[in-house]
């Protein structure tokens, strides 16, 4: 018989981690007992400091289904999440955080869902917001709609909504989400690539709220509320360098167009969407030339905070 780690598993699940110990036990729990157990867990360990490759290698001892990857050096969020996709063996994927949590029935009520239309692209859950301790403190509501034939019209949903970028953490086709630029190394590139995942085909809406998002201050956008030093969050390699976070976020949702299989009249109907995005960021697309000026000027450039 195939050993556990010779086998080809249904679905991988991703976690990307960075000095994660505080919450990592939890989330390892939670995921190593999901009631779809048809899977395997990539760790991409992105230059700990803390306890956390000591509890990666402790769990990995219980359970053949994880397997680790550790990087000697912090080489930044973008290239660990992924490195989760391009270590991925199943045929479905799913990111995963070290300081979230994951109700048992969350993988197999989005792998059902998958299996029912082989048309969708991706399945998620509802969400609930909870505290350090994990009490619940509110579930959110529905925020995307990208369960329409016309993908434009998903597009522009991704896009143009406000929303947390939740569906990030669905269960995704793998091919498909291997055609995509996956997260890159630039704030908000999630939202990019949910738009070239709602371009590819429809979304589904799981009813139960069985994604538990935490609260507590250590979280990236909490940490680094600064688009310039959330930028060196995604890749450290940008330290110093000039950066125009808006323009860019504009420039890849356009680039998400022409890689996505639309045809010249499909990437059309996407444009009159982009007047309207440039419109509501008009201020923040000021402010990447402005501060631009301005370092150039005083020769200041952007580094994360102690």
């Amino acid at each position: 018989m195939p050993s556990e780690t010779d086998r080809t598993p249904r679905v991988t699940i991703g976690l990307p981690v960075y000095n994660g110990a505080a919450y990592l036990r939890a989330a390892l729990d939670t995921l190593l007992a999901q009631t779809f157990d048809d899977l395997e867990l990539v760790v991409v360990d992105n230059g700990s400091t803390d306890a956390t490759p000591a509890l990666l290698a402790e769990y990995a001892q219980r359970d053949a289904r994880i397997r680790i990857e550790r990087s000697a050096q912090n080489r930044g969020a973008a290239w660990s999440h992924n490195r989760c996709v391009e270590l991925a063996r199943g045929e479905l994927f799913r990111w995963a955080t070290h300081d979230d949590a994951s109700a048992p029935e969350y993988v197999a009520r989005c792998v059902e869902a998958l299996d029912r239309r082989p048309d969708a692209v991706l399945a998620r859950p509802r969400a609930v917001e909870i505290d350090e301790a994990g009490r619940t403190l509110f579930e959110h509501p529905d925020a995307l709609d990208c369960s329409q034939s016309a993908p434009h019209a998903s597009f522009a949903e991704v896009m143009l909504q406000r929303h947390p970028c939740f569906d990030v953490y669905g269960v995704v086709r793998t091919a498909v989400l291997r055609r995509t630029a996956l997260i890159g190394c630039y704030p908000s590139s999630d939202r990019v690539l949910l738009a070239e995942l709602a371009l590819a085909g429809p979304w589904l809406r799981v009813p139960e709220p069985l994604f538990l998002h935490r609260q507590h201050m250590e979280r990236s956008v909490k940490k680094y509320p600064n688009r310039r030093e959330r930028a060196l969050w995604f890749d450290p390699s940008l330290a110093g360098k000039l950066q125009f976070p808006l323009w860019r976020l504009g420039g890849e949702y356009w680039a998400g167009v022409r890689r996505a299989r639309l045809g010249p009249l499909g990437a059309l109907r996407t444009l009159p969407y982009f007047a309207p995005w440039a419109w509501s960021e008009r201020r923040s697309l000021v402010g990447d030339v402005y501060t631009a000026a301005k370092q150039l000027a005083t020769g200041e450039r952007t580094q994360l905070p102690a």
